[in-house]
């Protein structure tokens, strides 16, 4: 059975096929720091979230600015 996602951004992922291996190619991390980031995308870089958008399996779904609200967002609900 599939793992429920913890947030938009790990849903976006999901959606768009970008596996937690290649969510860590892409954002230059590894092991834990891939679940963290998932898990709480408001402590992405900012350089990470370009090299998302520069990647094309996210870019062309997805503009930089609505990963950036959605990072806020999640920073927002956490608290």
């Amino acid at each position: 059975m599939a793992k429920k996602a913890r947030n938009e951004f790990e849903t976006l992922m999901r959606t768009l096929g970008v596996t937690k291996k290649r969510f860590g190619e892409i954002t230059g991390t590894k092991g834990s720091t891939i679940d963290k980031y998932l898990a709480n995308p408001s402590l992405l870089r900012v350089k990470q979230i370009y090299y998302l958008t520069d990647d094309e399996s996210v870019g062309k779904h997805v503009s930089t600015d609505e990963l950036f609200k959605m990072a806020n967002r999640s920073n927002i609900n956490n608290k």
